[in-house]
Order: C-alpha cells, then sequence, then structure tokens
C-alpha cells in the first residue's frame, strides 16, 4: 500500500498551493464553464514584477495534468494530504486558508 499512488482529481487539488522548490505558486479553480484550470503566479525578483499563466486541467483515468506547449506537467500525491508533486515544477504545499473562520465574540 506504501508504493500505491493515488488517483487526484481536479476537484481534490481546488485551492491554493505554494512552491517548496522556488517554482511558481498556484491556484486551481473551478471556472463558469465548469473545467479546472490552474493559476499560476511567478515573480521576477531581479526586476520586480510578477506574472500569471493560466492552464486548463485536463483529467484521465491516471489523474490529471496540465499542458505547457507539448509537455505534460501531471499532479502526483506525495502520500501526505497537504503535499503535491507536479512533474517539471516540483513539490508542492496546500496554502491554509482562514477566510472561512469567524473570530470568538464576547
Amino acid at each position: 500500500m506504501e508504493n500505491e499512488r493515488m488517483i487526484l482529481s481536479p476537484g481534490s487539488l481546488a485551492g491554493g498551493w505554494e512552491s517548496l522548490d522556488g517554482s511558481p505558486d498556484f491556484y486551481i479553480f473551478r471556472d463558469s464553464s465548469g473545467d479546472y484550470r490552474l493559476l499560476a503566479y511567478s515573480l521576477d525578483a531581479e526586476y520586480g514584477r510578477g506574472s500569471f499563466s493560466l492552464y486548463r486541467i485536463d483529467g484521465d483515468g491516471e489523474g490529471c495534468h496540465i499542458r505547457i506547449g507539448t509537455k505534460e506537467c501531471r499532479f502526483m500525491s506525495e502520500g501526505c494530504p497537504h503535499t503535491l508533486h507536479v512533474m517539471g515544477w516540483g513539490r508542492y504545499m496546500r496554502t491554509v486558508s482562514y477566510t472561512h473562520l469567524t473570530l470568538p465574540t464576547t
């Protein structure tokens, strides 16, 4: 069971992901047509400018991936619920959102 790779669906990946390797951070969401998209953000520290790239997430019987030109970048689980490996990009950790929390009132 340790060597089994979990097949990931785009819906299970929705939300923010932060690179652990210096690759672009990204956010996965479902658009108005029902397709899942990956919005990647990268910062050029030398020029102080950021840029965004948008990719459609495609799924098949082996999981899901994005295409960058002819290159397929497949999403793979790392055996921990909040980590992910994107082939060609590196390792990612799910970002925590506190927007759903409410502060206690006195």
